[in-house]
């Protein structure tokens, strides 16, 4: 009974590069589909590190205003009760020329009499930011259009106390509302930047587009279908970031959005915008990249394994023989053969998965 091994050699090279190249192949969707998951994060990652950012900065901005009045609100004169509220202006009103972003600082005592000058006076005692800090809070009111100025103005008020530690009235800062509007300008997300809010009544108080601020428009009212939902949550005062489709004047989009408080003071909430395409055209380099490399790959391992394996077949450690008469001498030659190719075989995968591990080190840190 004779036995060949050459049809045993043909196999085993055959099954072992056919094993290498599925390998190959599965390896590299699998790191696509990681790269995937991963871009996907990383979008929502950085619309959530917008949405922190510029809620610190609008927040760090108001804290700002809110401590030069509580400085002022410390002032003797502004404290006594036996200075009139119009003394006390005019104090005040030096100390407003100096900022250029400020419109006015003025002192409202409590029966809400607000001195236009020494004779006209104006009732605010129905306010909300009056109606707020006379009652010990601090308050910013949504920006407005100074008919006077022509431009916007945001109210900050605070309580004053009296040298006996009762409330005796209260100081209002007009500053330049335009001030938010910057803040959003300057952050982009793609060819967008984010826009605040006011829960209560969905309105824009800041946009790079200070024409939206001066709509008043209620925002979730005009929108439609998901977004409308999103605007109506970010509202509410929850968190959040979603994936959904909005409508407007240039047509459909799918973008990416996150969501929050800005929280202090205020009852705005902040909101991250981004085209998906923009944010995920990377994943698709990285589609392309993968692509490309399995048949790159499978031909470096395929060169590889087949030179490894000629070597190992055809070397002249002991002459091989073509034919067997004796079974046993076959099946005997035919294990030592194999665990010489098993060994080699390891071998070659051990550097396979060597050279596999560094593409996806490679491809992962295109993604970050």
């Amino acid at each position: 009974m004779k036995l060949s091994i050459h049809n045993v050699r043909a196999k085993i090279l055959i099954a072992s590069l056919s094993v290498l190249i599925v390998a190959q192949v599965i390896a590299t969707f699998s790191s696509y589909n990681v790269a995937n998951a991963r871009m996907h994060q990383a979008a929502q990652n950085f619309l959530t590190s917008i949405v922190n950012s510029a809620s610190a900065e609008i927040n760090a901005r108001n804290d700002i205003e809110f401590k030069m009045l509580e400085k002022l609100s410390q002032i003797d004169m502004i404290r006594d009760p036996s200075v009139s509220a119009w003394d006390k202006i005019q104090f005040l009103l030096p100390l407003a020329e100096s900022d250029e972003d400020c419109q006015s600082i003025t002192f409202v005592g409590r029966d809400g009499a607000s001195y236009l000058d020494e004779v006209n006076i104006t009732d605010i005692s129905n306010a909300p930011f009056f109606q707020a800090s006379i009652s010990g809070k601090k308050f910013i009111q949504d920006p407005e259009l100074n008919p006077f100025f022509n431009q916007l103005f945001i109210i900050y008020s605070i309580p004053v106390y009296g040298k006996n530690n009762e409330i005796i009235g209260i100081l209002a800062e007009i500053k330049n509302g335009d001030a938010i509007c910057n803040v959003v300008s300057k952050i982009p997300v793609g060819t967008q930047t984010p826009f605040v809010l006011s829960m209560n009544t969905g309105a824009v108080v800041g946009h790079e587009n200070q024409n939206l601020v001066l709509g008043g428009v209620n925002l979730p009212s005009v929108m439609t279908g998901d977004f409308a939902d999103l605007l109506n949550d970010a509202c509410k005062g929850n968190t959040g970031y979603r994936e959904c489709t909005v409508v407007s004047k240039e047509g459909e989009s799918d973008q990416l959005i996150a969501y929050m408080p800005v929280g202090g003071n205020t009852d705005w909430t902040i909101v991250a915008c981004g085209y998906k395409d923009e944010f995920l055209k990377g994943l698709r380099s990285i589609r392309l990249s993968a692509c490309t490399s399995i048949p790159f790959w499978v031909v470096i391992a395929t060169v590889v394994l087949m030179i490894g394996l000629g070597w190992l077949l055809l070397s002249k450690q002991s002459e091989p023989k073509d034919t067997f008469n004796d079974p046993q001498e076959a099946y005997a030659y035919f294990s030592s053969t194999m665990n010489r190719i098993a060994s080699e075989f390891n071998d070659g995968m051990d550097k396979a998965n060597a050279a596999m591990s560094t593409l996806k080190t490679v491809m992962s840190n295109e993604t970050k």
